[in-house]
């Protein structure tokens, strides 16, 4: 059965280029790799001139080549390649041998947010648990059917460690940088920063553990 996994990720890939002005906004329409192994990006952005975000480019060491392709409305498509530096964070090879897709990734509020399926629970598990060469921070935030979430499966969670978590992720303190800290995350709960602190750790680790250990009973 094939799942679809929501993540918050940490990458430099065209982090430096995208922060360079706020209220730049990114959503990939494909990437894909030509015959030499070198990785495109094709991407609308929205919030920069062509110019500032051609110079936010140059100044960025993940990714070179730019090209305008298209307007539409207030967005422009562009075509980009990854640096060698920038190929050493990318996890596109891992995505093509596990078989999954990228169904929609888009940069907001500094932060990368990717929406993928996976053919099986297996493949959703080595993706995660893939050691790459360099930094590169995953968040699994939701696994769930095509149809929604999984049947009776509540992950394990509690009902006070699946709050903490779903504000948590709401109120953007898994993104880069946070948008809430963790004293703000237990005022608004009413309990102690210490707290929040046990709860949030226990319930991402109960979250991560039971979303990909079913793969060894498949």
């Amino acid at each position: 059965m094939s799942l679809i996994g929501e993540f918050v990720l940490d990458t430099p890939i065209l982090q430096q280029a995208l922060s360079s002005k706020p209220g730049v906004a990114a959503d990939i329409e494909l990437i894909q790799a030509d015959e030499s192994g070198v990785i495109q990006m094709f991407v609308w952005i929205s919030g920069t001139s062509t110019e500032e975000f051609a110079a936010a480019v140059d100044d960025d060491p993940t990714v070179t080549n730019l090209t305008p392709l298209v307007d539409v409305n207030d967005k422009r498509l562009y075509h980009l390649e990854y640096t060698e530096y920038g190929h050493s964070f990318s996890a596109y090879p891992a995505v093509v041998e596990l078989g999954a897709m990228n169904l929609d990734m888009r940069w907001e509020n500094g932060v990368w947010q990717i929406r993928m399926r996976f053919p099986n629970r297996a493949s959703l598990q080595e993706y995660y648990k893939q050691d790459l060469d360099v930094d590169v921070t995953r968040h699994l935030t939701a696994v769930y059917s095509e149809g929604g979430e999984l049947p009776g499966e509540s992950f394990g969670l509690t009902g006070p460690q699946r709050e903490i978590l779903t504000q948590a992720l709401d109120e953007g303190y898994f993104e880069v940088p946070r948008r809430t800290t963790l004293s703000e995350l237990a005022e608004g709960m009413g309990i102690s920063a210490q707290a929040a602190s046990v709860r949030l750790r226990r319930a991402h680790r109960t979250l991560v553990q039971n979303s990909l250990n079913g793969a060894d009973s498949e």
